[in-house]
């Protein structure tokens, strides 16, 4: 059976959600899915590695979320089902994929899941309630789903939350947890992080480690981690932190790390091929400190 998945985020664009829908369209079965995405400066040197079909839009990101763009990739979205006989739609998160995914089940019949995530159910719980439009159109939506897909317990409880302030108390039985999954050939227990710690500077020793691996934005929560280095030092002063990312949050957060270390930090560059220059303070105060370079291919 073939089905459209609807991505607002796909790489080259960055981020674990569009990481997510790359990684869902190179181990489909080939000749099976067929990716709707807005279109990328870089996409030719990426869309060819896919096993999956990638149909780009003419706009990039931000035309798909206008009226016009709306309508000409709800339109396209159809034109697609009907021409690969589609018999499933994976909205990649509820909007905006989410009104091209109900345009085409209204017209078609054929139905849809909708990926939840965090941020994405937040900011839609903003909307809807200062919006009785976002509030129709946010109902319509997952209240049309044949699936909700949250990617963790949390995503979940906070989704069904959501449903029951749209009135859609029952549409709870068809929310299911899928947890994001991991190359176990990369990633698994018993490597040797010897070369790593000597990469990024990160003092030997048995102490503990705080470890966050995002794209860094606003809602990811670690300026409040930074924050809190201080107090969780002076109850445990072999913590320490490191986090793994880059995004617009980079700079911001490199001069609160500095200031949560109380003693000069310098990040080095941001090649990840160099070592980063950070001075080594003492363990307590390494707890108060953050390695933000970005791993890339990591």
């Amino acid at each position: 059976m073939t089905a459209i998945l609807l991505a607002h985020d796909f790489p080259p664009m960055g981020g674990g959600i569009a990481r997510l829908h790359g990684e869902l369209a190179q181990r489909y079965p080939p000749g099976e899915l067929i990716v709707s995405t807005p279109q990328d400066p870089d996409a030719a040197d990426v869309d060819t590695r896919f096993q999956s079909v990638v149909d780009r839009l003419p706009f990039g990101r931000h035309g798909s979320k206008t009226l016009p763009g709306l309508l000409f990739w709800s339109r396209r979205a159809a034109a697609l089902a009907r021409q690969h006989h589609v018999g499933f739609v994976y909205c990649g998160n509820v909007k905006p994929a989410g009104y091209p995914a109900r345009w085409v089940y209204e017209r078609a019949r054929i139905p849809y899941c909708v990926f939840l995530y965090g941020a994405d159910l937040l900011s839609e719980q903003h909307k809807y309630h200062h919006s009785a439009f976002k509030r129709r159109s946010g109902r319509a939506i997952l209240g049309g789903a044949a699936a909700l897909i949250a990617i963790s317990t949390w995503t979940r409880d906070l989704a069904l939350t959501v449903l029951g302030e749209l009135g859609l108390d029952g549409h709870g039985q068809r929310l299911r947890i899928v947890h994001l999954g991991t190359d176990p050939d990369r990633f698994r227990p018993g490597l040797d992080a010897a070369a790593l710690r000597a990469r990024f500077a990160l003092p030997d020793g048995d102490g503990r480690w705080l470890l966050t691996v995002a794209r860094l934005e606003p809602h990811k929560g670690v300026d409040t981690v930074i924050a809190a280095l201080p107090a969780i030092a002076a109850l445990a002063p072999d913590v320490r932190y490191a986090v793994a990312g880059s995004g617009p949050e980079r700079e911001r957060l490199e001069k609160l790390a500095q200031g949560a270390c109380r003693t000069r930090c310098g990040m080095g560059k941001r090649d990840s091929s160099s070592r980063p220059r950070i001075r080594r303070p003492s363990p307590r105060l390494w707890a108060g400190c953050s390695a933000m370079r970005p791993w890339h291919g990591g």
